[in-house]
């Protein structure tokens, strides 16, 4: 779809990935692999549905501080895609 002005809208890559349950820094890592494949033009990409602590996380979100952990974990993948690909969004869920 165009915008008014006829430029094309934002080019939207999507990650498909084997996000582990619990391995938050391997997920990270899976995440910026999908970062450094993502094509060129990409504005966008979009990782799945509780991507950092993988899904379902069930009985792991009872134990003390895996919360703290996905938010460490996220801190950690934003500033490291930021420095690897600064022109790309990456929406990831905790």
């Amino acid at each position: 779809m165009n915008n008014p002005a006829g430029a094309a809208g934002p080019s939207v890559s999507l990650a498909q990935l084997p996000c582990l349950v619990g391995d938050m820094a391997g997920n990270v890592e899976r995440i910026m692999q999908a970062v450094r494949d993502c094509a060129p033009d990409s504005d966008l990409l979009l990782t799945p549905e509780l991507s950092i602590c993988g899904y379902p996380p069930e009985d792991l979100l009872g134990y003390g501080g895996f919360l703290d952990r996905c938010q460490n974990a996220a801190a950690d993948l934003a500033a490291r895609s930021g420095r690897q690909r600064p022109e790309l969004h990456v929406a990831f869920g905790l």
